[in-house]
């Protein structure tokens, strides 16, 4: 129901009691599809610590899976063709391979500013480019994306 629009986040929150602990969640990230891309998604990515014994789920529809990764191992495993990541995707788990653990990467994100990420595409002879603002922290802001997006490299 809540899929199809027929309820609301609230409304499932309110039946089934929870009190949603948005304090707890940091802004991370802020990604607008390229221009040239007729769909547009403008989306936030936000972190958390997930609670001990925490259980992923996922519904089966906007996700198909679901587990816990480190986000070394989510790229790895992208690397590898064994699992998919959209570029927006690919850069955020870049961005938080950067820290040591949750603590280091929530602290860092409370102080720092989201800039907005909409990727400008570019020719490049060694094929498709996109580039990001520097001052979004991502570790590189020009990157070849190759093999359907299976192979990202940091050009500069």
């Amino acid at each position: 129901d809540l899929a199809a629009g027929a309820i609301t986040m609230a409304d499932v929150c309110h039946t089934e009691g929870i009190v949603l602990a948005l304090d707890k969640m940091v802004n991370y990230a802020h990604w607008i599809t390229p221009r040239i891309v007729p769909k547009v998604y403008d989306t936030q990515f936000f972190i958390a610590q997930a609670p001990v014994g925490h259980m992923a789920l996922h519904d089966g529809s906007e996700t198909t899976d679901s587990e816990w990764l480190r986000p070394e191992t989510a790229i790895a495993d992208a690397a590898s063709g064994k699992r998919t990541l959209v570029f927006p995707t690919r850069m955020n788990l870049l961005k938080l391979s950067q820290f040591k653990n949750v603590d280091e990467a929530l602290t860092t994100s409370r102080a720092t500013v989201v800039v907005t990420v909409q990727p400008e595409p570019e020719k490049h002879p060694k094929g498709r480019t996109l580039r990001i603002p520097v001052e979004a922290g991502y570790p590189g802001s020009h990157f070849l994306v190759e093999d359907e997006g299976h192979k990202v490299t940091v050009l500069d």
